[in-house]
């Protein structure tokens, strides 16, 4: 019987334990199936990916239409992406003009000078938490694709996370990129009737999805190991909660018994129907008590936050392993 999640546990429990100084100094960059060129994002999108505090890598390039470097690497990173479908988000530069300077520790100020735009650019940016913790400025080591994906990976946590959310084409400067479509669920609706599958429902702007994240992917140890996620920031933020996820989202993909339906959540699928789920963190706690948690167990309990912070990567471990042995 295929699956799409099968997690082989490399340490005991906690990502933090597993992980040394020079994994911490590495991103989490998502793949997608579907990629073959970069994400194309804007000032503000940026600056939401910072504020939120995530991972990523940004390529920054001269939208001038003047070719030269930005072609040959644009070139080469096509090709990269074509071969691993990692994401991987692009910016030109009259967009990119757009931060303000308020933000330049983040994002480099854009160089104004004609002959440093020349020698420093297009340029690879790494982002940890939503702070720039590696830069790599144009030289000709870019224009092969060996050299090229060397420094990619030496920069990235190896994982087998998988974005679903939709993508649409999208062209600029001549350039073909794409866009996540976050309004749309066809992929999403196409895994789930897919035979049997693990889905990750996560949300950007929530600190517990990403700790989720980094300790699943703590798990990978083979390529062909993947859990696939869904990011739910188009329902569930704003204006839009009340109408799309509130009796909306949640329940028509299965997660909405614990509180109306909460995130970070694992769904398991099997002929588009959940198997089992499991919801991680989202504790309700009342003057020191645990009033409301997905595991009974915890109810009434005194537990610290640490403590439950302990039991909660025990049972995605514990639920990680049954869904090995199922």
């Amino acid at each position: 019987m295929k699956k799409s999640i099968i997690f082989t546990i490399p340490c005991l429990l906690f990502f933090s334990s597993c992980s040394n100084e020079s994994e911490n100094e590495k991103i989490l960059s998502y793949f997608h199936e579907d990629l073959t060129s970069f994400v194309y994002t804007n000032d503000q999108e940026l600056k939401l990916l910072s504020t939120n505090k995530e991972d990523f890598i940004l390529f920054v390039f001269s939208d001038c239409g003047c070719g030269g470097h930005t072609d040959s690497v644009f070139t080469t990173m096509q090709k990269y992406i074509s071969e691993t479908h990692r994401l991987i988000y692009a910016i030109g530069d009259t967009d990119y003009k757009q931060l303000p300077i308020s933000l330049s520790e983040t994002f480099p100020l854009y160089p104004q000078n004609a002959t440093e735009e020349i020698e420093t650019m297009p340029a690879l940016y790494f982002y940890k938490n939503g702070e720039r913790i590696f830069s790599q400025n144009y030289n000709e080591s870019m224009l092969q694709l060996d050299t090229l994906s060397t420094i990619i990976e030496n920069k990235t946590t190896p994982h087998g996370l998988y974005l679903l959310n939709d993508l649409d084409s999208y062209t600029y400067k001549g350039y073909d990129f794409f866009k996540i479509k976050e309004n749309s669920t066809t992929l999403l609706d196409e895994k789930i009737s897919q035979n049997e599958c693990s889905i990750l429902y996560s949300w950007k702007s929530c600190g517990d999805c990403y700790s989720l994240k980094q300790i699943l992917s703590s798990y990978y140890l083979e390529q062909q190991t993947k859990l696939y996620f869904f990011e739910v920031n188009y329902y569930r933020n704003g204006e839009n909660k009340a109408t799309l996820w509130d009796n909306g989202f949640p329940v028509k993909y299965q997660f909405s018994d614990y509180r109306g339906g909460k995130v970070p959540s694992i769904v398991h699928y099997k002929d588009s129907q959940r198997i089992s789920f499991l919801v991680y963190h989202n504790d309700v706690v009342t003057d020191g008590i645990v009033t409301e948690s997905f595991f009974e167990e915890l109810i009434g309990s005194q537990k610290t936050e640490e403590e439950r912070e302990q039991y909660h990567q025990e049972k995605v471990v514990e639920y990680l392993k049954d869904l090995e042995n199922k």
